[in-house]
């Protein structure tokens, strides 16, 4: 059985600025074309810090390039944390914001982080106040995808059950390597939450070896652990170190596609042989 993971990028990564090697991006609609021509990806995760002063007209023009460039906007995130126990009709305003952001940018999922959860018992509270403000934007075809910020988020238990209080299709999780690392789990937490990861997983990287290991955490543990519970979504390679982007982001495109090949090669090989029955 094959499982299409396609990789995609954090455009914050590779950001005006940041990249200082290739025909770097001057301007936020630069990116799109630099991910698809220069890094061979297929598909963005946009913070919604790279859309301040954006009109939406110009949302609308980002969009048309990034179609027209094979790279797709595929997440809106919101990196700000938002507390639905405290302020619920400001976090209710903002998620609805980012919902037409989402639309404007053709894409039909938003990133939200969750805060202000300081027990397991204020979990059910706090999953019910986002599902009152998710019925703002239930007409408008967008997903709520939740990353793990939050201390109490750190057990994956804690996590997916915050998700399962939501309730509903359109509510999902972003979850990252670097949050399964944190978790002291990592293929347990990454095959604890993946499939709720309804639209993409954060592949964080950071640092490299020489030889081209990564530092940090085993990158082939954690593709093991989500292709293992069947994780068919988007890979969106997260570099989070301080080097020039492009070398890290160029190794961890190869790491994972070698990885994808070779776990596509031994589901096609099936089961070996079992020693039941006579042979000739």
């Amino acid at each position: 059985m094959h499982i299409q993971n396609i990789l995609t990028i954090n455009a914050a990564c590779i950001a005006p600025g940041k990249v200082q090697k290739g025909p770097a991006p001057t301007d936020l609609l630069d990116v799109p074309r630099f991910a698809a021509e220069y890094l061979g990806l297929r598909g963005m995760n946009l913070p919604g810090t790279m859309l301040r002063g954006k009109t939406r007209t110009d949302l609308e023009k980002l969009r048309d390039r990034a179609d027209k460039a094979g790279c797709p906007i595929l997440v809106l995130v919101d990196d700000h944390p938002l507390d639905f126990l405290r302020e619920p009709t400001h976090c209710g305003d903002r998620l609805l914001m980012f919902a037409g952001a989402a639309q404007s940018l053709g894409c039909n999922s938003v990133g939200m982080t969750p805060a202000g959860i300081e027990s397991v018992d204020s979990i059910e509270r706090y999953g019910r106040a986002i599902k009152q403000s998710m019925q703002r934007i239930e007409r408008m075809d967008v997903n709520t995808l939740l990353r793990p910020m939050d201390t109490i988020l750190n057990d994956p238990v804690n996590f997916t059950e915050l998700i399962k209080k939501v309730g509903g299709f359109r509510i999902g999780a972003l979850p990252s390597f670097a949050y399964a690392h944190n978790s002291r789990d990592l293929q347990g937490a990454l095959r604890r939450v993946a499939p709720y990861a309804s639209a993409s997983i954060e592949a964080t990287v950071k640092t490299f070896t020489r030889a081209g290991t990564h530092k940090e955490w085993d990158l082939a543990d954690a593709i093991s652990a989500i292709r293992s519970v069947g994780y068919g979504n988007t890979l969106c390679i997260d570099y989070v170190g301080t080097a020039d982007p492009v070398a890290p982001i160029e190794k961890a495109v190869a790491l994972f596609a070698e990885l994808l090949a070779e776990k596509d090669a031994d589901d096609d090989a099936g089961p070996g042989p079992t020693d039941g029955g006579d042979q000739e």
